[in-house]
């Protein structure tokens, strides 16, 4: 059955391009949610009069703009969530910060053990970087400016699976300006990983932000500025994201500028790159949590060159599970599927308990199951790009939780599985299942991964786990941990199963108990 959904690429080849009308063959939905004018009468979205049959357009008023995206003008698009370009201090705007774990909290428990739950590093005076001669192990911090944050060689330590937000800068630097916060997690064998996803200081430019993260913009440059940079905006996971050159280009050019895109994306996201990436303006799809790092350059008018990164955050609400996976070899990709079992009951996997890509949506929409949650309405749903889901939302008026939305048959393109409301108590088992790999016969053992994100927050990561398939749909099963939610904000504690030398992988015929 899954093989031959294979032939997907060639199906959509030969479809062709849909128009903004609603029940189309080509696009149900799709064509009044992609930011373009398919049909080329001036019209985008919702405000075509041929998508008002749709009920996200209804929803959405007298806002014309309501594609779900969140455009880099800094204006809402009418979907939930809003475009959010960080403050000096590196705070979104309008939005409160998200607590993280500090030095001597349990790992996701969402209490913080400094009393504002701020995350800096030491308080420093102006012109200080910060920079030491010794490396401070906990802290997220590159308190020696030797490029690497608690690294093992300072003598520092971690738990397996616990992961923390980090800067690879100065540390005065820290949420000051341009500069974004990164994550790493701890490895198996109790250091951490490198610091990723961040934005570091760099040298001041004509461009509107404080690069250099030392609390002054533009400082002692004379130059009139031709572009604004921004710092960081803020999204749902699994939505589109659109791009203009003429957002980035200052009012002060004195004409139209020339972008090239370029995108650094968290690990397991299968946006690797810019789609048009020389086009003014061009979207990119955040299937993911966590931050992906665009990068422009620049050609203003006086034909200068300059560049540009900013983050956009992908932020998700309630529980979200990733799994994915490095194929071996990338011309005979396997598949894991990713389950989640609710707890309890204890029953065994693949059955209405266990949500996963044959039962809780995958990538043709077949839902089957019913753990007593609430729909998210249709404006708060996410986008799902043809080529990666065939489920379509509007027909119910939401999404069904708990669901898997995105299922992907090779890494890097992970699987997601969310609950954007998940109550207090629950609790749930995380399970990756090899159901093939490249050979069929086993002999591509395959390194997978599982993130876990509680209320917006990145609490747990395990892996590299290596898993055997012996045949179509019979390899192993990882245990990789548990999960139960500590309060209404979606808080969680997860406990990982087995142990870093000896994780629980089990074969297939594990599948019979939880």
């Amino acid at each position: 059955m899954r093989p031959a959904i294979l032939l997907l690429p060639f199906l959509l080849a030969a479809a062709g391009c849909g128009d903004d009308e609603p029940g189309s063959a080509e696009n149900t939905a799709a064509a009044c949610r992609d930011g373009v004018d398919n049909d080329g009468d001036g019209a985008t979205d919702c405000g075509d009069a041929d998508c008002a049959e749709f009920v996200f357009c209804a929803d959405a008023g007298s806002d014309a703009d309501a594609d779900g995206d969140a455009d880099l003008d800094g204006t809402d698009d009418g979907g939930a969530e809003a475009d959010v370009e960080t403050d000096a201090d590196g705070t979104p705007d309008e939005t409160p910060d998200v607590p993280e774990d500090r030095p001597g909290d349990v790992p996701g428990d969402g209490a913080d053990s400094d009393a504002d739950g701020d995350e800096g590093g030491a308080a420093c005076l102006p012109g200080e970087d910060g920079c030491g001669p010794t490396e401070l192990c906990d802290d997220g911090l590159d308190n020696d400016c030797d490029g690497e944050v608690d690294e093992a060689e300072a003598g520092c330590t971690c738990t397996y699976g616990t992961v923390q937000s980090c800067f690879p800068g100065p540390p005065c630097g820290r949420n000051v300006g341009g500069c974004v916060d990164g994550w790493q997690a701890c490895r198996t064998y109790g250091t951490w990983a490198a610091c990723t996803e961040a934005i570091p200081a760099e040298d001041e430019l004509p461009d509107g932000k404080d690069n250099d993260c030392d609390g002054e913009t533009d400082e002692r440059l004379t130059t009139t500025p031709t572009i604004r940079c921004p710092t960081a905006f803020e999204s749902l996971p699994a939505r589109w994201r659109t791009l203009r050159c003429d957002d980035l280009c200052a009012p002060t050019a004195g004409g139209a500028c020339d972008c090239t895109w370029s995108i650094l994306p968290p690990a397991g996201s299968g946006t690797l790159e810019v789609p048009d990436r020389l086009a003014e303006t061009t979207r990119v799809y955040l299937d993911t949590s966590g931050n992906f790092i665009v990068t422009a350059t620049i050609l203003d008018p006086r034909l200068d060159t300059w560049r540009c990164s900013f983050a956009l955050r992908a932020v998700p609400p309630g529980l979200e599970v990733d799994l994915w996976w490095d194929d071996p070899d990338p011309w005979r990709p396997g598949n894991m599927d990713l389950h989640v079992h609710r707890v309890p009951p204890r029953t065994p996997w693949f059955t209405p308990d266990d949500c996963h890509w044959g039962n809780c949506g995958g990538r043709d929409g077949t839902y089957l199951i019913d753990w007593g949650y609430a729909d998210t309405p249709l404006a708060d749903c996410p986008d799902l790009p043809p080529e990666r889901s065939w489920w379509d939302f509007v027909p119910r008026r939401g999404c069904p939780n708990p669901r898997v939305p995105l299922e992907s048959f090779a890494g890097p393109a992970g699987e997601l599985f969310s609950l954007d409301a998940p109550n207090a108590g629950d609790g749930f088992r995380v399970v990756s299942h090899f159901y093939e790999d490249g050979e069929s016969w086993g002999e591509l053992p395959t390194p997978a991964y599982v993130r876990i994100v509680c209320a917006g927050r990145r609490v747990a990561q395990f892996g590299p786990v290596t898993l055997t398939s012996r045949d179509y749909g019979t390899g192993d099963l990882w245990r990789a941990a548990d999960i139960v939610v500590l309060d209404a904000a979606g808080n969680c504690a997860v406990t990982p199963l087995g142990t870093p030398e000896a994780p629980d992988v089990q074969g297939d015929f594990s599948r019979d108990y939880l």
